[in-house]
């Protein structure tokens, strides 16, 4: 009996620490306030943004393409595929693919139908970027390529002229919806963002206090790459292209990893870790 006793108690004692354990990954009865922590491409996080990869400057954007933006070609994705396989140069290049792939959930950083002029979600993952139905994927579907494009890259200038036919009269076609004729012009080109315009990530992390305000515990919630936004050819700021689910990414960020200057290998969770908890309020 004494032993079934002592059984028991022993499975309690796990019970408990176990439970315990549990509660401390999401903190119950804490006060949370949100900060944003950034990753600079120009400092010592330099080591999640280079070495640029020479998946970039391969041929899958001119090759043959199979993929097209609105009327767009921007993509021959067998060669972008082979171009991208086993790469993991900097966390952008690593994480593209996945993104377009369709592994990663990718977030709008505003309302979409705001086209990026209302409010911004800073990191609250509100607008998933999704298609009406479940099986459209940026692979499968017209509706969610043309979605993905104006995270993933930005379209140039319209053509001042429109397209002339062989008797060199303008192009003309019905607009189903209107009804009305319109000019065909050419399409726009369009620039993919790549692992060099990146000039920092932007963390969203949540800050645990207790009721003496006693910091208990920091998690990350969401991640965004930042580019600058050029207007005119001049930067006018800065652009965050889309967020991230940062749990959705802990196991590629546990695979992925630099050599530090003692030559020890550090994962980019490690490191992006060790910056949060050494970031100052």
């Amino acid at each position: 009996m004494k032993k079934i006793h002592f059984y028991l108690g022993s499975l309690l004692l796990l019970f408990l620490a176990t439970s315990a354990i549990d509660k401390q990954k999401e903190p119950a009865g804490l006060f949370e306030k949100i900060i944003w922590v950034e990753l600079d491409a120009s400092g010592q996080d330099s080591v999640l943004f280079k070495p640029y990869s020479k998946a970039w400057q391969e041929m899958w954007r001119i090759l043959d393409p199979t993929i097209h933006f609105e009327e767009t070609p921007v993509m021959n994705y067998e060669s972008y595929k082979r171009a991208f396989e086993n790469r993991s140069d900097n966390l952008f290049t690593t994480l593209h693919p996945l993104i377009v792939g369709g592994s990663i959930q990718l977030y709008s950083p505003y309302q979409p139908e705001s086209f990026g002029l209302g409010a911004l979600d800073d990191g609250e993952l509100r607008y998933p970027v999704k298609g009406e139905h479940a099986n459209k994927t940026f692979l499968t579907s017209d509706e969610m390529r043309n979605k993905f494009a104006y995270y993933l890259g930005m379209f140039g200038a319209q053509a001042d002229y429109p397209l002339v036919d062989e008797f060199g009269e303008p192009m003309m076609v019905l607009d189903t919806i209107s009804g009305m004729q319109m000019y065909v012009y050419p399409p726009r080109d369009y620039m993919w963002y790549e692992d060099a315009d990146l000039i920092k990530y932007k963390l969203r992390v949540s800050v645990f206090y207790d009721k003496k305000g006693v910091e208990k515990k920091r998690i990350i919630r969401s991640i965004a790459p930042v580019v600058n936004e050029i207007r005119d050819g001049q930067i006018e700021g800065e652009k965050v292209l889309f967020w991230l689910n940062f749990n959705d990414l802990s196991d590629i960020l546990k695979k992925s990893y630099y050599f530090d200057e003692t030559g020890k290998p550090v994962t980019y969770l490690k490191h992006i870790q060790q910056k949060v908890v050494n970031s100052v309020l």
